[in-house]
């Protein structure tokens, strides 16, 4: 019998491999193509950062990192797809009740809060808005993104560490993942504001 972690992990992956040729028949940008290999890319420092945080629980420097490997290629590689898929979800089957509330049936956003509540609630799958450049939008919505993934890895990162490490204070472990991940996290959306504030000067 296969693996249920095994079998959502290639369904993501498929999912993923697909996602360039959809986007490309103007039905929006799906996110995912975007934040999935930029959190790849930057795996490596993620882990040495947080392997430094597991030091504080007695570990040594060896056993920090490949932990941190560990927890960190789980979070990005299982939990982001699948959150990402989860959200992408409710956004479908609310999107047209949300549209219809917030903009109008029909219609397109002109205000300037509902073009912005439009890019947060269609972050998953970015709807494209007429008449507006969609540079600004990217960065948005991939702020927005950020709040769920931080959660999930969270959970998913102080889970397997717990697992892992049965005999350490569950609480204190708990603690130091939390606290790895706000600066790692931090980092992400101070990055991402900085591409946010440099496409609105840029238009």
């Amino acid at each position: 019998m296969p693996n249920p972690l095994t079998t959502v992990v290639v369904l993501a992956l498929l999912l993923i491999a697909g996602l360039p040729s959809v986007a490309h028949a103007n039905a929006g940008v799906p996110m995912l193509v975007l934040i999935l290999p930029g959190g790849a890319l930057s795996l490596p420092l993620v882990i040495l950062i947080e392997a430094a945080f597991l030091r504080r629980l007695g570990l040594d420097r060896l056993r920090s990192l490949k932990l941190s490997a560990f927890v960190n290629a789980a979070s990005t590689l299982f939990g982001v797809p699948v959150t990402w898929f989860v959200l992408w979800v409710v956004e479908m089957l609310g999107g047209s009740l949300v549209w219809r509330l917030v903009v109008g049936k029909g219609a397109q956003p002109h205000e300037l809060w509902q073009k912005i509540f439009v890019v947060l609630w269609s972050a998953p799958w970015l709807v494209p808005l007429r008449d507006e450049p969609t540079p600004w939008m990217l960065p948005a919505a991939t702020l927005a993104l950020l709040i769920p993934f931080f959660f999930v890895s969270y959970a998913i990162e102080a889970h397997l560490m717990e697992r892992a490490l049965p005999h350490e204070n569950l609480a204190r472990v708990r603690q130091v993942v939390w606290r790895a991940n706000i600066v790692t996290y931090s980092t992400f959306a101070a990055a991402t504001l900085a591409w946010l504030l440099f496409t609105r000067g840029a238009a």
